[in-house]
């Protein structure tokens, strides 16, 4: 079964790991319509947390699948999380 998971993209990108900084939510979602729905219901909620974790503003978010969250996850670069935060 395919979940559905909300991304932020930040607006600048992270110099120390060469790469767009991107703040990553745990809650799954059964369908993309549903996430998109949060999204949109909620969406300053989620660019709010971005903003707070990186200090930096959000550029755009989306929803992606689990297969892209596996994708990305290698491609945490910074060992606190930075990268991709799971909250």
């Amino acid at each position: 079964m395919i979940e559905w998971f909300i991304v932020v993209v930040m607006a600048v990108s992270n110099p120390t790991t060469n790469g767009q900084s991107i703040f990553l939510f745990n809650q799954a979602f059964e369908s993309r319509e549903e996430c998109m729905v949060e999204l949109q219901t909620n969406s300053m909620v989620y660019f709010n947390k971005a903003f707070i974790e990186f200090k930096i503003p959000p550029l755009m978010a989306n929803c992606i699948d689990s297969q892209m969250v596996e994708e990305i996850k290698p491609l945490d670069k910074l060992s606190k999380g930075s990268l991709s935060t799971w909250v």
